[in-house]
């Protein structure tokens, strides 16, 4: 009776059921545009306005290139965005304090060869 229920059922071809080995690309290498915007994201916050947008820009192409081609180093190319952004913002909250101390002593010493000592 077993004999009998089987042969009534079609056969099922496995072939097309069979899970094929996905290939994918291991990320073996950091990605350049990562290591170099990092690099210039640490050199921004000695020259700040210059390395840190271009470390900003070199991190949105490191960012780019780790999606496309499945490499390492996302975490340097965001870390250097990081880095960018606030030495930016902390260079130019600087800048505006020491404008206003600026205008604060020449209004207390009035002129500028009074400040410097000239007279």
């Amino acid at each position: 009776m077993p004999d009998a229920i089987a042969e009534k059922q079609p056969e099922i071809e496995m072939e097309h059921l069979t899970a094929k080995p996905r290939i994918t690309k291991e990320p073996n290498f950091h990605s350049e545009w990562a290591v170099v915007s990092l690099l210039l994201s640490l050199f921004g916050f000695i020259i700040p306005f210059i390395f840190s947008t271009l470390a900003i820009i070199f991190a949105l192409g490191g960012l780019m290139q780790t999606n496309r081609e499945n490499m390492k180093g996302k975490w340097m190319a965001v870390l250097a965005i990081l880095f960018g952004i606030t030495s930016i913002i902390v260079y130019t909250i600087l800048v505006i304090i020491g404008i206003n101390l600026a205008q604060e002593m020449l209004a207390q010493f009035g002129d500028l060869s009074m400040l410097l000592g000239l007279e």
